[in-house]
């Protein structure tokens, strides 16, 4: 593991700890995802964060100024030490090291589904429950689009690839002729 993943997963885990004691993990998140997404959105404020030719209190200000009453304390604080320790720019790494906590606490697993189609509500239940019964846990399924898999579906769940498209039963078919 390298120092700048050791380092988020630290940071990730102790906000994970503090959080959790009051049940405010998920919230936490939420807030979290919303300073991610509002860094992306104003890619100048994380490079005036990280600046250092802005004094850290007049940086550690400018979060404050911009978050206060906006998220939870304990993100904002988390927020302030993360910049003024010079981390800033790993937060995403965070940000996904702290979900990885929170589905892990709640027994819930992320499947990323591929499919070429847009799958029905139906379908999606369908799948949910299979992948449930199968892990173990509760399912969450991020769904995306790829027209190259031709039809069916692949699923990344855990690690472990499900691959159920047309693409590869097309390719071991031709693996068979090619015998």
């Amino acid at each position: 593991m390298n120092r700048m993943t050791e380092t988020s997963r630290e940071y990730a885990e102790a906000l994970f700890l503090l959080t959790k004691e009051s049940g405010m993990e998920q919230q936490a998140l939420k807030d979290l995802r919303f300073v991610e997404e509002l860094f992306k959105a104003n890619p100048d404020y994380q490079l005036l964060l990280v600046s250092p030719a802005i004094p850290m209190s007049e940086r550690s200000q400018a979060l404050e100024n911009a978050l206060s009453g906006a998220i939870l304390d304990p993100v904002l604080c988390f927020l302030r030490l993360f910049c003024e320790k010079g981390h800033i720019s790993e937060l995403s790494s965070c940000i996904e090291i702290f979900n990885d906590l929170c589905e892990e606490s709640q027994k819930t697993t992320t499947a990323y589904v591929t499919s070429v189609v847009p799958l029905t509500d139906e379908e999606q239940g369908i799948l949910k429950a299979k992948l449930e019964a199968m892990s173990g846990h509760r399912v969450r399924l991020d769904c995306t689009l790829d027209p190259s898999i031709l039809g069916g579906v692949v699923v990344n769940m855990d690690g472990n690839v499900l691959d159920g498209s047309l693409r590869r039963r097309l390719t071991e078919m031709k693996e068979v002729m090619e015998r």
